[in-house]
């Protein structure tokens, strides 16, 4: 992440490693998730799968138009 903050350029650009839904619901302009999705429903049982559908309308929410999720889950 230190890569990150040496990056000098006109955007402003934030990286966090963080719960999802932790996740402060105030406006952003993409979403990277890498090898989380898969552990979403872990433990939860079929309740979990719930957690899918909470997962993305969070972030739907948070996206303007025309802006992107990016998920690998493998």
């Amino acid at each position: 992440m230190e890569k990150f903050k040496e990056i000098d350029g006109p955007r402003r650009m934030e990286v966090r490693v963080q719960d999802w839904e932790e996740f402060p619901d105030e406006p952003i302009d993409r979403i990277v998730s890498l090898g989380a999705f898969e552990h979403f429903a872990d433990g939860a049982g079929d309740a979990g799968y719930e957690r899918y559908a909470v997962f993305f309308k969070k972030f739907y929410d948070l996206l303007p138009d025309g802006r992107m999720l990016l998920y690998r889950s493998s």
